[in-house]
């Protein structure tokens, strides 16, 4: 688990940098590839799965109107950060940040 601290951290970070991020795993991996973090979209798939376990990311609730099945599929895994989630993220990281450590 600690070992994919930093991927949960970036991925959180993503969801919480603007309100109401509406992202799907293929937009976050793009997203952390361009700040140099190189996740394959199943993995982000796994974390934010279990992100949302632990409540940190909330299902997108989208219009299922998509017009092929994989449009479809695609809009149902997208996530968004939940508010509780994002208030624990953005301590987390306040405490990270402190030169002497928690």
């Amino acid at each position: 688990m600690a070992d994919e601290a930093g991927d949960y951290l970036s991925i959180m970070g993503l969801f919480t940098k603007t309100l109401l991020a509406d992202l799907s795993a293929a937009e976050v991996a793009a997203r952390l590839a361009e700040h140099g973090a190189n996740l394959a979209r199943e993995t982000v798939e796994a974390r934010c799965r279990q992100l949302v376990e632990w409540g940190n990311l909330v299902p997108a609730i989208r219009d299922a109107r998509d017009s092929t099945v994989a449009a479809y599929l695609r809009s149902r895994s997208r996530s968004q950060g939940s508010t509780l989630g994002g208030r624990v993220h953005r301590h987390a990281r306040d405490v990270i940040a402190v030169s002497c450590g928690a």
